[in-house]
Parts: C-alpha cells; sequence; structure tokens
C-alpha cells in the first residue's frame, strides 16, 4: 500500500503484476494469536509445523481498484505500463499490468496435495505433516544430497531436488 500511495502522490499508475494474482492477508493481531494459540497445542516433541487459517485469498487487482477508489480516483486499467496514458480523464488512474517476475507464482499455495492437514483442537490451526511414505522417500533424498553422498553432474544433481520437490517444473541451472 505504500508504494500505491508513493504513485498516487506522484501521479503515476497504480501497478499490479497481473490481473490474476491473488495473495493470503492477515492482521498482525490475527497472526500473533494464533501463533500464540498454536503454541499452547500439544504435539510430539520436534519439528512441529502448524498451517494458520488465512481465510480465502484476495485478488490483488481488487485491492488496488478499492484502493484507487478509496482516494477518490476511478481505476482504468491497461495491459502494460504507459499504455493508453493519454486517455486517462480527470479523476482517473491508471492501473497496470508489469508482469510476474521470473520465480513468482500467480497464487499462492498455503499446501500441496502431497502434504496432510491434520485438525487440531483449534479449528483454525492445523497440524502439518507428511505420509510416511512420503517422510521416507524425502529423508531418502536427502541423504542422496548430503555432502558425502551428493553426485557431481548438474543434471542428476537438478533430478534429485526435483524428486525433493515436484513442483518445480522449471529446469534446475547449477
Amino acid at each position: 500500500l505504500n508504494i500505491w500511495s508513493r504513485q498516487i502522490a506522484a501521479g503515476r499508475p497504480l501497478t499490479v503484476t497481473h490481473p490474476d494474482m491473488t495473495r493470503y492477508f492477515m492482521t498482525i493481531p490475527e497472526a500473533a494469536s494464533l501463533v500464540l494459540q498454536a503454541a499452547t497445542l500439544q504435539t510430539k516433541p520436534g519439528g512441529t509445523v502448524f498451517l494458520l487459517d488465512m481465510g480465502q485469498p484476495v485478488q490483488i487487482l481488487e485491492l488496488a481498484r478499492r484502493f484507487a477508489r478509496q482516494h477518490g480516483l476511478q481505476p482504468v486499467e491497461h495491459t502494460g505500463i504507459g499504455s493508453g496514458s493519454s486517455a486517462i480523464g480527470v479523476g482517473q488512474i491508471e492501473i497496470v499490468f508489469t508482469g510476474p517476475r521470473p520465480g513468482e507464482k500467480l497464487n499462492e499455495n498455503l499446501a500441496f496435495d502431497a502434504e496432510l492437514m491434520i485438525p487440531t483442537k483449534h479449528p483454525d490451526i492445523s497440524l502439518w505433516r507428511l505420509s510416511e511414505p512420503q517422510e521416507g522417500h524425502i529423508n531418502n533424498v536427502l541423504v542422496q544430497l548430503s555432502k558425502e553422498h551428493r553426485p557431481r553432474d548438474p543434471g542428476t544433481l537438478g533430478g534429485l531436488l526435483r524428486d525433493l520437490v515436484p513442483e518445480m517444473v522449471k529446469p534446475i541451472t547449477i
């Protein structure tokens, strides 16, 4: 929001990465409260990971539209920086799409299909776990990646990393 405030103050367009970009948001008090409550949950010792219910993802474009309207401006959308600035009227502000940066996702995933979310006694806190076969597979790959077993071939090393993170689809350059 600070960036958009500076853009409005400078009379520049509001920039949004992509029209379909979404993110999860939570207020600091909400997050702090859930973290404190998660700390009170009884779990097995060692390496517990909790997933907090973040609600529904928010479309960044809709946030930009609301932000413009709250500043008394009517948003006008374009597909690239400067692509029609001359058509912007009084009381309007251009929203331009800058495109995602390399590696940036359009949507965040709080959990993947391969992960188990186990309910806790708190409705907004889940316990994150891998199934035993997945945990065994990951441990096996981690052993293969350890210093004493690590392959020297970049292709093999990249394959092991992709094995560890199945969502990684682009080749790894080492």
